[in-house]
């Protein structure tokens, strides 16, 4: 098996992992369990929200068009390596230092499949994969989110009594 192969099929496992039920380290990264060094002052929300936002941009407006591009025939198997590199790293390497670790370790390993991947047709089937994966990590990080805190910054013009 590829190494591509496999990391296509670790991917799916996560995947799968994640329909019904957050993952542990998902969980870790909301609740400040991780262990990592994201946020400033003693607190962790704004590297939350920031996190949160990073992944859902990750997914919507960096892989949704590298996709796109995979399937155009203007773009070669070089063409699309290249943009992955300059695109997918700034998220990537944030997101990990955020909690999601494993999301930054498939990106990695994505990366170190290059040189055996022989088609674009490999490369969609492989990315295919990883997009369905942040996809899910959106969601789960978006159904945990601390949505409550908005009530406290209603719009001036929008404001109403809540009993």
């Amino acid at each position: 098996m590829k190494k591509w192969e496999q990391l296509k099929q670790d991917i799916e496992v996560s995947f799968k992992a994640m329909q019904l039920k957050e993952s542990k380290e998902l969980h870790d990264f909301r609740t400040n369990t991780a262990g990592t060094e994201a946020g400033s002052f003693g607190e962790y929300w704004a590297a939350l929200d920031f996190a949160v936002g990073m992944v859902r941009d990750l997914a919507g407006y960096t892989m949704y068009p590298m996709l796109k591009m995979a399937y155009s025939p203007t773009f070669s198997l070089e063409q699309l390596k290249e943009a992955y590199m300059l695109l997918h790293p700034p998220y990537t390497e944030y997101l990990g230092y955020s909690g999601m670790f494993e999301l930054r370790t498939f990106c990695r390993r994505f990366r170190e499949c290059f040189d055996e991947l022989e088609s674009k047709e490999e490369f969609i089937e492989l990315y295919k994969m990883f997009l369905m994966y942040v996809n899910k990590t959106v969601a789960w990080t978006y159904h945990y989110f601390t949505w409550e805190v908005g009530y406290e910054w209603q719009k001036k013009q929008n404001q109403k009594q809540y009993a």
